[in-house]
């Protein structure tokens, strides 16, 4: 048995294997065993990755999430639509005569399972408008926790085709994959009754609406893209390590942090400013921001001063890669709150 004397040093050491484990594995991280986390971006309708990238809001989103943590991997529908466009299913022959094939959208299932295949595994899966509906349709489709959370923008469940809503109704809520829908008020293409019925598919959806906004995903300087985000920021850190084998999802170590609430909430796994840091503690920090609804986290830029994304380059057929602009890795900053954790609870056995 331990003298009373001893726990001190036993305490210490405790603290001081965290600190040695917690940069080890920042630098790990940062080196060869851990890959990006990947967010599978859809186009809308008409469109095609191209000029899906070089939206206002996908750029922004791409400054905000930079490589080397993140990369967004834009695919292509496998519907041409003329003028360059392309789309995940083809229309109905009208909005009156609704197609009713459960495979209705199968060949642009090919080109998304190749990709998840070949660069699996994804963190988060993006879809704009027609992209935002093929989000719920292709969450039908793969197994559950292909990906680990879900964003949808100004889109909308595609009641026009019956036999993929019929698949979207089997698989909701989809294993309460965490999702986030964004809608604009000024959107006249998608009525935000459309969106908020694609909300509704999902457990505890994170709806946020931009007043300013219209039929496109927030810019940075829309008053909503700082909780955008903020939801992302916080599904990032809950999310487990993954490996850049794919359709490989590495298990967290065991007390490597807690779950942050499901809407996108605090979480104790934070990054240096500290999750559960309330509005007035986060204000004194510097480089950090309190959101209402998520907590204190490092504040996202807002693209201004930062070089943009070089050109995607064409992988695969369906398929553009593209490698936000560069920053530094977050991953130095946690393990120094992960090593201050440890000190405070050597602290406590003093």
């Amino acid at each position: 048995m331990f003298a009373s004397s001893s726990f001190p040093v036993l305490a210490m050491c405790l603290a001081l294997l965290a600190v040695q484990t917690s940069v080890a594995l920042a630098t790990q991280n940062q080196t060869a065993g851990t890959g990006p986390k990947k967010i599978l971006a859809l186009h809308g309708g008409n469109m095609n990755a191209a000029g899906f990238k070089a939206m206002a809001g996908i750029q922004a989103l791409m400054a905000s999430f930079p490589s080397p943590e993140y990369e967004f991997v834009f695919a292509e529908g496998a519907v041409a639509s003329g003028s360059g466009g392309r789309e995940w299913w083809a229309d109905p022959p009208s909005k009156g005569q609704p197609t009713t094939d459960t495979a209705h959208a199968d060949a642009s299932f090919a080109v998304l399972d190749n990709i998840v295949s070949t660069q699996g595994p994804f963190f988060g899966l993006l879809g704009y408008s027609q992209g935002g509906a093929m989000v719920s349709t292709y969450l039908s489709h793969v197994p559950d926790n292909t990906f680990q959370c879900a964003m949808i923008f100004c889109g909308y469940v595609p009641t026009t085709h019956t036999g993929l809503v019929s698949n979207i109704n089997a698989k909701k809520p989809f294993a309460d994959v965490p999702v986030l829908v964004f809608m604009g008020q000024q959107d006249f293409i998608i009525s935000n009754t459309m969106t908020q019925e694609a909300a509704d598919l999902y457990t505890n959806p994170v709806v946020i609406t931009s007043a300013a906004t219209g039929h496109a995903p927030p810019a940075s300087t829309d008053s909503s893209y700082a909780s955008v985000a903020a939801w992302i920021t916080a599904r990032a850190i809950r999310a487990p390590t993954v490996s850049q084998t794919p359709n490989v999802v590495a298990t967290a170590a065991p007390g490597a942090g807690k779950n942050a609430a499901d809407k996108g909430g605090k979480s104790d796994a934070a990054d240096s400013c500290g999750s559960n840091a309330d509005e007035a503690s986060c204000a004194s920090v510097t480089g950090c921001t309190f959101y209402a609804g998520y907590g204190c986290f490092t504040a996202k830029g807002s693209g201004k001063g930062v070089t943009t994304a070089a050109a995607g380059v064409t992988t695969a057929a369906g398929v553009t890669t593209a490698a936000a602009p560069a920053s530094a890795s977050h991953a130095t900053a946690r393990a120094a709150a992960v090593a201050a954790a440890a000190a405070a609870a050597a602290a406590t056995l003093w």
